[in-house]
């Protein structure tokens, strides 16, 4: 795990040539902007960015593909990430567990689907076939042939990731990318952190 970490975080340096001189200097928003006024090419993110580029600027052709995994076409994989999700809990008040069971099933029937894909330009958490959007077209294409790539999220908490963000930057924009050396101020931190 430690050697695929390693790996990672090195491929991830390798792309340095491509950052330009300030790569902190580009916001979400300017990239939102950039995108819909034709003067940034493309991103990668999720489906949420559609609805932020089009609320900038309604006419953009706009569209989205998967990520190439490979050389090979056919390899491509729509990756999706655990979004927000249904929280199921127990009681024995009927009349709340019918409640629960009415609106749960109304947020996962076709019709709520389906306004949420038009009304929003989002995806929905249930499975229905509306064709709405092109980009979003294009994402849901990809249900048909089951390529979907379910990734697997452990978050930090709060100090944690702080630190792991701060280290990463500070080693990334060194003129060259030392992983052994990035990996040991890892352990550093998180180690005084659980202590």
């Amino acid at each position: 795990m430690i050697a695929s970490f390693k790996k990672s975080i090195s491929s991830l340096a390798s792309y340095k040539k491509y950052w330009g001189n300030d790569p902190f200097a580009t916001s979400w928003n300017d990239v939102l902007s950039g995108i819909a006024t034709g003067k940034i090419a493309m991103t990668i993110n999720g489906s949420w960015t559609i609805a932020g580029i089009l609320s900038i600027n309604p006419n953009t052709n706009l569209r989205t593909f998967a990520y190439p995994v490979s050389d090979n076409t056919k390899e491509t994989q729509m990756r999706i990430e655990p979004g927000n999700n249904f929280c199921v809990y127990n009681t024995k008040d009927t009349k709340i567990l019918s409640v629960a069971k009415d609106f749960f099933k109304y947020l996962c029937s076709v019709e709520s689907g389906e306004f949420y894909a038009k009304a929003s330009n989002g995806l929905t958490g249930c499975t229905v076939h509306v064709d709405t959007i092109a980009p979003l077209n294009d994402i849901t294409a990809y249900t048909g042939d089951a390529v979907y790539n379910m990734i697997a999220i452990s978050e930090f908490n709060s100090e944690y990731l702080t630190s792991f963000n701060d280290i990463t930057a500070k080693y990334l924009m060194m003129d060259k990318f030392d992983v052994e050396a990035y990996a040991k101020a890892l352990d550093v931190s998180f180690r005084a952190i659980a202590k």
